[in-house]
């Protein structure tokens, strides 16, 4: 089978991330929003006051601007360690092999190694990003100058471009739309129950029902709600001491929205009976306890209403709020200290994947660099940083990386050159 017949399946599916990523929702247009305010004052700044390297501060900007306030604190703090850590490191390497750079490449290729092996298997990945990505981005500079005082005024210049991107970023989400993900989480939770209360209150002969929940609905709002108390446990502390039993009410609400994907059609058979009602109640009754932070408690007449001949997702919600009514009247559990000191993968030294993941990263930066010095031309530079940024752990991510950025680079320089002819004929 020839290479051209995988790109219309490659192009499907490029077409589905969009579609899944872009698809509208509380806080997608927040982020946007956020993050073009943070490039264009970095690009004003860059440009008003000289500032080099501004394709390495917009890098951190897209990287640091998140979908909640915690989530970019976190990474703003950890670029900051990380950028510093590099830039230290990356001098030492040029003081003691300035002049040998074979040993220069193979010290800097080692580092980078270790950075990407460490992206996969650490906790705080994210740290060894930036150490990977500055330590590379440092072994263009020698062959610009052969002055070493300039050399080093560039390094450090890379620090001050990445670190000041980093405060614009910090200080834009947290002045401006700010956006939390205690309250994203809440939102997100109670979206889920109203639907499924909808769901339950339709009368056979309505014709204003509202739209079926699918199996793929069921599956991105499973994960936003893991995604949600994930991020919700790292900056508040009772989520983090409690994570179980906020990660049951989690689980709750995902089975009810996941079993409205198998509710039949409405019919007098089965919407009328008492067992729905109180089902729809506690429903209500859940997301009202799930905004207010008390315990849900499920009431007598969900306990004592069980229809056996209704449909087999009504008794699976049942089911649900039972279970999770039960687990809430329980003494709530301690953080466990184990996998709070877990700052590694359990197989981070016995999966080969881990180091077959850094070997290829690191060989296609090694081949973009003798590509960079054999064709002399500054203008790429950047080629180093693609192959980190596009690099996943599967072929097929890396290709639908690979294809976003080919897609971004071609739009984004058609419209720079469109904003350029209009400005130069203005």
């Amino acid at each position: 089978m020839s290479a051209d017949t995988h790109v219309p399946q490659d192009l499907l599916r490029l077409g589905r991330f969009v579609r899944d990523e872009l698809r509208p929702f509380p806080g997608r247009l927040n982020v946007t929003l956020r993050c073009l305010l943070s490039s264009a004052l970095v690009i004003l700044t860059s440009m008003a006051l000289q500032v080099p390297w501004l394709a390495l501060s917009l890098i951190v900007v897209f990287y640091v601007t998140q979908s909640n306030v915690v989530l970019t604190r976190m990474l703003g703090m950890l670029f900051f360690v990380g950028s510093t850590i590099a830039i230290g490191t990356a001098i030492l390497v040029l003081k003691f092999t300035y002049d040998y750079a074979l040993l220069r490449i193979l010290a800097a290729s080692l580092m980078f190694f270790g950075s990407v092996y460490m992206m996969r298997v650490a906790k705080m990945g994210v740290v060894f990003f930036i150490i990977g990505i500055s330590v590379i981005y440092v072994q263009t500079f020698v062959d610009l100058t052969d002055q070493a005082e300039l050399l080093l005024r560039l390094v450090l210049w890379v620090w001050a471009a990445v670190n000041y991107a980093i405060l614009v970023t910090l200080l834009i989400n947290t002045l401006l739309l700010p956006a939390y993900p205690m309250e994203q989480l809440k939102a997100e939770a109670h979206r889920q129950l109203q639907t499924v209360a909808a769901l339950l209150a339709v009368p056979p002969d309505s014709r204003s029902a509202p739209p079926r929940v699918g199996a793929p609905d069921a599956q991105r709002g499973t994960l936003a709600l893991q995604k949600l108390l994930r991020f919700a446990t790292m900056g508040n502390a009772e989520y983090r001491h409690h994570e179980a039993e906020h990660f049951a009410c989690v689980t709750t609400v995902s089975r009810l929205y996941g079993a409205a994907c198998h509710l039949p059609a409405p019919s007098p058979a089965w919407t009328e009976c008492g067992s729905v009602d109180a089902l729809r109640t506690a429903c209500l009754e859940l997301d009202e306890a799930i905004a207010s932070g008390n315990p849900f408690v499920a009431s007598a007449q969900l306990r004592e209403t069980a229809d056996e001949e209704a449909p087999s997702a009504v008794i699976e919600m049942r089911r649900a709020l039972l279970a999770f009514s039960d687990r809430a009247s329980s003494p709530m559990t301690e953080e466990s200290l184990r996998e709070k000191a877990r700052l590694l993968s359990p197989d981070a030294f016995t999966n080969p994947v881990y180091v077959q993941f850094a070997l290829k990263t690191s060989l296609a930066v090694l081949l973009s660099y003798v590509f960079y010095m054999a064709t002399d031309w500054q203008g790429i530079h950047t080629i180093m940083l693609s192959c980190l940024i596009v690099a996943q752990p599967s072929l097929g991510a890396t290709r639908l990386r690979s294809l976003l950025r080919v897609a971004g680079a071609l739009v984004g320089s058609a419209l720079a050159l469109l904003m350029v002819v209009l400005l130069w004929a203005c």
